[in-house]
């Protein structure tokens, strides 16, 4: 077993498997984010205020009103339409269209929301049932998703294509430290020649007994 080669297939393999599975699970597209905060100040008796509510046409979205009034007031919630003759079309050009989409009355705050198709403009009419001056706030809040480019098709099959190429080459990493054997690259031990068995290392080939001695046994003695 090549402990090595093992580790690396198994962190290729987690990747391909990250990068197949990203591929699949790409972002939409964004949410937008659109506020448009509302005030009438010193909202007298008797005397009711209508203002005209602008945000973004979209066929699906949410939408959300809250509102808050310094003491009881009344409070209505229409789609508006063009009330007014040819020409420029002025804030007071516009006229309820309908009943009214949400409703309070004398209450000092609310709460509306609403999903799906949203069209503008509407008109937020404010009535003070009381005897003093009142102020009121309101915040509307719509989110649509964006209508931007999708991730283009080329960047997935990219992905995906990555992701099996990691997978395939962590799976032959895999198999190859379980079943390859260690050392199977290794150089072979070196073979020593005959000459180098029969004689010491770093010398020369072993000498046998000097022939001189059997010269000097044929010689004749000495007179």
């Amino acid at each position: 077993m090549r402990t090595g080669l093992v580790v690396v297939g198994v962190a290729l393999a987690v990747v391909g498997a990250g990068l197949t599975l990203s591929a699949f699970f790409e972002p939409g597209a964004p949410s937008l984010t659109q506020v448009n905060p509302l005030a009438a100040p010193n909202l007298q008796p008797g005397l009711p205020r209508t203002m005209v509510v602008w945000l973004q046409n979209t066929s699906s979205g949410s939408l959300e009103l809250n509102w808050v009034s310094s003491s009881n007031v009344n409070v209505s919630f229409y789609r508006a339409t063009n009330c007014g003759f040819l020409g420029v079309v002025k804030p007071s050009d516009y006229c309820p269209d309908g009943p009214p989409i949400v409703s309070w009355a004398s209450n000092a705050s609310g709460h509306w929301n609403t999903t799906g198709r949203i069209s503008f403009p509407c008109l937020l009419n404010l009535q003070n049932p009381g005897p003093k001056t009142v102020n009121v706030t309101a915040v509307f809040d719509e989110v649509w998703a964006s209508t931007g480019p999708k991730v283009p098709t080329w960047v997935t099959l990219s992905t995906i294509a990555g992701g099996i190429a990691c997978i395939s080459i962590g799976g032959v990493a895999i198999f190859l430290g379980l079943f390859l054997r260690s050392g199977v690259y290794a150089r072979p031990p070196r073979e020593e020649s005959l000459d180098e068995v029969r004689s010491p290392r770093g010398g020369g080939p072993e000498k046998g007994p000097s022939d001189d001695s059997d010269d000097d046994l044929l010689e004749d003695p000495p007179e």
